[in-house]
């Protein structure tokens, strides 16, 4: 589903150029539960961006299915990104002035006479993710497990063929992290392809591979 051939990605700093991704070649299969891990600055972040469409690679070449992304140009590429791609953060980036409910609506875009299905959606989401009695509450309102769950309802509103999740267990204690981890592993069972970049140890089990990065290369497949 998803092949990476050749990826390269290089910053320039002030000390020169540093290469945050080296000859990456890998291949993803559909409905795989993926983890990929690291040390701290092995390119694990840079990779999970990168195959989200978010970081155009400096060579190298990317497909989702039959589509080489990074051939797109930035308003197919955003769209592609919309309907095919879910994004879950360490840091949640729910948008503070906005209700769960309504950071959760946010990716389907509210359209006219749409409101009131989309609302449904929402609600139907953070009840299952059992979020039903905080609705109405602003981020600042609830607990990190809570504002977790909440960006994992925003991801999978649209039912995306990919989720990607960066560190998301990172900031929250072991209870909560385990539940995470299990409700990443509710949207792999139910057909989707889940990538998880982690330092932590709660996605393992569910895991089908887990692939080892260091100094932006692949050193395990």
């Amino acid at each position: 589903m998803i092949t990476l051939h050749q990826i390269n990605k290089d910053f320039s700093g002030p000390r020169g150029t540093v290469k945050a991704l080296s000859g990456i070649d890998l291949h993803i299969q559909k409905n795989e539960f993926i983890v990929i891990r690291g040390p701290s600055g092995s390119g694990k972040t840079t990779l999970l961006l990168t195959i989200g469409g978010m970081l155009c690679p400096t060579s190298g070449r990317l497909t989702v299915g039959s589509r080489d992304i990074y051939a797109l140009n930035n308003h197919h590429r955003a769209r592609f990104r919309g309907e095919e791609i879910g994004f879950v953060f360490q840091l949640f980036h729910l948008v503070p002035y906005l209700s769960l409910l309504e950071n959760v609506q946010l990716p389907l875009g509210i359209l006219p006479g749409e409101r009131h299905k989309d609302e449904e959606q929402a609600r139907f989401f953070l009840n299952r993710l059992h979020l039903g009695e905080r609705l109405d509450f602003f981020p600042s309102e609830v607990s990190a497990g809570e504002k977790q769950r909440a960006a994992i309802a925003r991801a999978v509103i649209r039912k995306p063929a990919v989720v990607l999740a960066d560190e998301p267990t990172g900031n929250l204690d072991p209870q909560n992290a385990a539940e995470i981890a299990g409700y990443l592993a509710d949207i792999h069972q139910e057909g989707g392809t889940v990538i998880v970049v982690t330092h932590g140890l709660d996605c393992d089990p569910y895991a089908d591979r887990i692939i080892h990065l260091d100094q932006g290369r692949v050193i395990s497949p």
